[in-house]
């Protein structure tokens, strides 16, 4: 395993075990998948062009405190007459309070989407060969 994958696998086990089995289980196959291979490189194909060599020296962890961005902050990053919709998230979660979303358009956790949506997510065996 890569040493700089250790703060991921921290992180992930500190996340609490909420919403649905199936989520978890991805999750857990994209972190096993993350552990067994490390980082993508430039000898993968799919990533020869992009260096994560910045990312691997990073220390990333999830953020449990509520967010910390209002709506002044919020505003002092918008651009002067400039006022679209737009979907704020904070630490990775999204903020209904700053957001301003198009009609019919809604944002919610994955595990929140049913069936309906761990369909959308299936994908054909074999994928990651793909990637090297």
């Amino acid at each position: 395993m890569s040493p700089a994958l250790a703060p991921y696998l921290d992180g992930f086990a500190a996340l609490p075990r909420n919403g649905e089995s199936w989520l978890h289980a991805m999750r857990q196959a994209a972190l096993n998948r993350a552990e067994a291979r490390g980082f993508p490189g430039t000898r993968d194909e799919a990533w020869k062009y992009t260096s994560l060599a910045a990312l691997e020296k990073r220390a990333f962890k999830p953020s449990f405190a509520p967010a910390a961005l209002d709506a002044a902050a919020c505003a002092a990053l918008s651009i002067k007459g400039f006022d679209p919709d737009r979907a704020v998230f904070v630490n990775g979660r999204f903020h209904a309070g700053l957001s301003r979303l198009p009609k019919g358009v809604r944002v919610m956790p994955l595990g929140d989407g049913g069936d309906a949506l761990r369909k959308l997510t299936d994908v054909s065996a074999g994928w990651e060969d793909d990637t090297s």
